[in-house]
């Protein structure tokens, strides 16, 4: 009985002992688990595992604020964090430790805590290519849609998502994961809760302001992330940020103004961001924001929101409510950029665009693309015409007009021509019924032909005139790096067995503003 006694006293003692363990541990824990460190960063108010690569949160009542440590006189440096078999799997094959971590929200306003580079920088032109209206029945909008990213060779943004070197995930809308994209290993995980909701809001609208993740990109060791809510800004409007934050400890680099993004994926560009924010009743935009430090640089005017942002080598696309746009991206400085074409402003379809239906001079396909140019009359008198230039980004499904007059009121009585890159061409105008031939170069995508100058090259007859049989010249091409063209005698051609025979062959070293003799080509 006695002894019956002295053991259960024993095991309440080593109960008491080992609470009081627990509690010290404990404790030890709660330090270690403050702030965001370079070996393993926890977040403040929720624990997080990376295990299986997702984030999760326990669901806790009390969590009210972070966690609060008493100050104790021993604390005279960190806490050591006891080692942890999922601790190790978390380390990168350099060493280094994927980070986790509450991202601090520095504000509602526009922020940056760098210092900013006064260099003179070069950003992005757009130049309006096309733009397509999308149909107005429901069914078939869905469609046009949803084949505009396959028709286009496009990857639709959407979580999950791999870019570049990287993996994205998201859980709960404001949980970022970001893994290596070949190894599937973590790199980091943000907590982005702190913006869920704005400092102003109306109050009756408040279960629709919650803002979100709409998209993220990383590059060079820094995070571009998109936060914003759906539904009118009136409601609240402290939304529509991007941020840029440091990929190595999640502070915030900068934050732009309000109402710079609601678009579902913006582009990382050389010096800037390209993003964009419209809603129905409210302004909708193409933004260009300094890459560096978040400020707006330039506005352009679309018709309804941009739902999608994607950049294909040079060509800006982007998918509006009711729109398809394509932008050739230039490089210039942002003074040029606003004095350029780069506003998205729909030309005014001309009379003859509107009542185009098909007919063509000639058609050409620009090699290894689905763009397609068309010479088209536009107007003709006693023999000769006038030619026009249009062009489509899509095969031939849509055409867009160039220019109507191409030649500046040259009239021809029929036409060739060629493109060599999206920029250089070239086009003849004959003459006299296809005697003799006129040609022309385009430097600006066939807006204007200037005329080229060819060498006149004199042959004798046998009674010993001289004159120049060869006058027709054929569509330039390159060749070992230069451009050499051939020119024929036209339809009025005899000399020497005519073009059957032999051509004479012409070299230009300046880009095909002028021609010189090389030597007849036996044919």
């Amino acid at each position: 009985m006695i002894t019956a006694l002295i053991r259960n006293i024993d095991h309440l003692e080593g109960n008491i002992i080992m609470k009081k363990k627990v509690l010290l541990f404990a404790l030890s824990a709660a330090l270690c688990l403050t702030g965001c460190s370079n070996k393993y960063k926890n977040m403040a108010d929720d624990q997080m595992q990376m295990g299986n690569g997702k984030v999760q949160i326990p669901e806790r009542e009390e969590d009210t604020g972070k966690v609060q440590i008493p100050e104790r006189e021993e604390d005279t440096g960190e806490v050591p964090v006891p080692e942890r078999e999922e601790d190790t799997e978390k380390e990168e094959s350099d060493g280094k430790a994927a980070i986790t971590c509450r991202v601090e929200n520095p504000g509602w306003e526009y922020y940056f805590a760098g210092e900013e580079n006064t260099d003179v920088k070069e950003y992005c032109a757009l130049h309006l290519l096309s733009v397509e209206k999308l149909a107005e029945d429901a069914e078939e909008w869905s469609r046009e849609k949803d084949s505009w990213f396959t028709e286009n060779g496009l990857d639709r943004p959407q979580f999950p998502y791999s870019a570049g070197t990287y993996h994205y995930e998201l859980t709960n809308g404001l949980f970022l994961q970001i893994s290596d994209a070949g190894t599937g290993k973590g790199k980091a995980e943000f907590d982005f809760s702190e913006f869920q909701y704005a400092d102003v809001y109306k109050e009756e609208y408040s279960p629709y302001v919650d803002q979100h993740i709409f998209y993220a990109k990383a590059e060079n060791g820094i995070l571009y992330i998109a936060v914003a809510h759906n539904t009118y800004a009136d409601f609240c409007p402290h939304t529509g940020y991007i941020m840029a934050l440091d990929l190595s400890d999640g502070h915030v680099i900068w934050k732009s103004e309000p109402l710079m993004n609601n678009a579902n994926s913006f582009v990382v560009a050389e010096n800037e961001i390209i993003c964009g924010y419209g809603f129905t009743n409210e302004e909708d935009f193409l933004h260009i924001l300094d890459k560096q430090t978040g400020k707006l640089v330039l506005q352009i005017p679309l018709d309804t929101k941009p739902d999608y942002i994607i950049r294909k080598n040079d060509i800006l696309y982007v998918q509006t409510y009711n729109e398809n746009y394509a932008f050739e991206i230039m490089r210039g400085s942002a003074e040029e950029s606003e004095k350029s074409t780069v506003e998205a402003e729909k030309k005014e379809e001309s009379a003859f665009m509107k009542n185009y239906d098909g007919e063509y001079e000639k058609e050409i396909i620009l090699e290894g693309t689905s763009r397609r140019y068309r010479m088209v009359v536009v107007d003709a008198a006693l023999g000769s015409r006038l030619y026009g230039l249009i062009k489509s980004q899509d095969d031939g499904r849509t055409w867009e007009e160039v220019s109507l007059d191409p030649f500046n009121s040259q009239l021809g009585m029929a036409v060739d021509f060629t493109f060599l890159d999206d920029k250089i061409g070239f086009a003849t105008l004959a003459h006299n019924g296809g005697d003799n031939a006129d040609l022309y170069i385009t430097e600006d995508g066939g807006n204007h032909f200037e005329p080229v100058a060819i060498e006149e090259k004199l042959f004798a007859l046998p009674d010993g005139t001289e004159y120049t049989p060869y006058d027709y010249p054929q569509m330039p091409y390159e060749s070992n790096g230069v451009l050499v063209m051939l020119c024929g005698q036209g339809s009025d051609g005899d000399y020497n067995g005519g073009d059957q025979e032999a051509m004479a062959q012409y070299q230009s070293t300046d880009g095909g503003h002028t021609f010189t003799f090389q030597n007849l080509k036996r044919l």
